[in-house]
């Protein structure tokens, strides 16, 4: 303790040969217990009005003040400051009452030794400044509560509302003084209600099953009956002893993110049925003209139909992404498993993109190694995931380059190869590639929302997979 921290002690005591005890066993320790007595108790309150002590041994007897009601004008006056109270009673009582009544201890004036007194005014202080901090530390926790921007309610671990916020109170309409004391199912839909007994009871059980996730949405009943959905985390409350005692919930309306939803789901089902299905019929007669105009030589079909169908192709592999994109971060639906053939994959992907390298005059190639062991996937992502690497080296290759796909076993596993002759990509852009809207930049930059090798990597480690880049510019 420095000297600037030293407060002194207030003894406020009309008996001389009290005060000259306590003087007496201060003084050894006055650099850190400096001593201010004082006889009257309207002149401790002036003193207190004056400057900071460190505590206030108080006599309940004195010429203008006697019993406990000695002690509330300083708490009132200065109820940071620790009050011990001096009493000539041995008395259990007195000690109980002076503690209800606001101080923090009591000494036996009879009984005082300098070991006891010292420590008496130790304890006082140090538990007097826990008392503080624990009293500002729940204004705080208060002010946060009822200031949160989340509706949140406290339950009994029956259930049963013990406070709510005024966010909640504005979110349902509902006010504190008719929710506190209810069953917290009065404001939740009866299918919510079961939801969140089986939950508290997992919650209290102290050991949730694997599948228990932190949040949840639900449904809540507002004042006027309406629904509302809600996005929920809730914590169990403990006791010192680990014990539970009650469920805190934190709610959040979520109305926009369901509308939002809903026309989201409405713009995928636009997209796979109403643009999706009439575009694969315009391409299957974009191929099937094609090959007609080749079989009777006319030339200017020949060399339109191909930009017709790149177009088209173009557009179906910006719609397939974006359907892609919202299975993945929807995580639905959950990939198939059973045995793939990597070679008549990819003997399919050469079917569909050896036409489109031809009319881009790239070399389309395969190296299949022959007998290789079947793998578990879903054969319609796995299709996809080369689809999507495969068109991306056409985009990327210039007329008269090549792309060669390849399959191969290293060791136990199967490994896929698309190699092409393009412009090569800067070590530095490599890192990138995969992160979802990225697109190439300068000469590399082509059409596309840069979705493709976003999903490619994300089906791969679905997979339990991995992909890898090298290049050379």
């Amino acid at each position: 303790m420095t000297h600037a921290e030293v407060r002194p002690i207030l003894l406020v005591e009309d008996n001389p040969a009290d005060a000259r005890l306590i003087q007496t066993v201060l003084t050894p320790h006055a650099a850190h217990y400096p001593l201010v007595h004082v006889e009257r108790l309207s002149d401790a309150l002036t003193r207190l009005s004056q400057q900071e002590f460190a505590a206030v041994l108080l006599d309940l007897s004195l010429p203008d003040s006697s019993g406990f009601d000695t002690i509330r004008p300083i708490q009132t006056q200065a109820p940071q400051i620790p009050i011990i109270v001096l009493t000539g009673l041995d008395d259990e009582g007195v000690a109980t009452k002076a503690v209800q009544e606001g101080a923090q201890d009591y000494l036996v004036k009879g009984q005082m030794v300098a070991s006891a007194l010292l420590r008496t005014i130790r304890y006082a202080i140090e538990r007097h400044r826990l008392r503080q901090e624990l009293r500002a530390s729940e204004k705080r926790a208060r002010a946060l509560f009822e200031n949160a921007s989340d509706a949140i309610v406290s339950l009994t671990t029956e259930g049963i509302v013990t406070e709510v916020n005024r966010g909640l109170e504005t979110l349902l309409g509902w006010s504190r003084q008719e929710l506190v004391g209810q069953y917290v199912r009065r404001i939740l839909t009866p299918a919510t209600a079961l939801r969140i007994e089986e939950r508290r009871s997992q919650l209290l059980s102290g050991e949730p099953p694997p599948t228990f996730s932190p949040l949840i949405e639900i449904e809540a009943l507002r004042k006027d009956g309406t629904v509302v959905p809600l996005e929920i985390r809730d914590d169990v409350l403990s006791d010192a002893r680990g014990r539970p005692v009650g469920i805190m919930v934190m709610a959040r309306d979520i109305t926009t993110r369901k509308e939002l939803e809903r026309r989201r789901a409405e713009f995928l089902e636009l997209l796979s049925h109403d643009i999706k299905n009439p575009l694969s019929v315009l391409l299957g007669y974009a191929e099937y003209l094609q090959e007609e105009a080749q079989q009777h030589g006319v030339v200017k079909s020949v060399d339109v139909l191909p930009w017709i169908k790149r177009s088209g192709l173009t557009i179906l592999s910006l719609v397939d992404n974006y359907l892609d994109l919202s299975r993945i971060e929807d995580q639905s639906p959950s990939l198939k498993r059973e045995p793939v053939g990597i070679n008549d994959l990819l003997l399919n992907i050469g079917q569909q993109y050896e036409g489109e390298a031809r009319h881009r005059n790239i070399a389309f190639a395969l190296s299949l190694q022959p007998k290789l062991p079947w793998v578990e996937g879903d054969p319609i992502a796995m299709d996809r995931i080369l689809a999507n690497v495969v068109y991306n080296a056409l985009k990327f290759t210039p007329p008269a380059g090549k792309v060669t796909v390849s399959s191969s076993l290293r060791g136990a596993e199967v490994v896929i190869t698309v190699a092409d002759t393009g412009p090569g990509i800067a070590a530095e852009e490599i890192p990138l590639l995969f992160e979802k809207y990225r697109r190439a930049t300068g000469s590399r930059r082509k059409e596309g929302m840069g979705l493709g090798l976003f999903i490619v990597k994300t089906l791969v480690e679905r997979h339990s997979g991995r992909i890898e880049v090298e290049s050379v510019v």
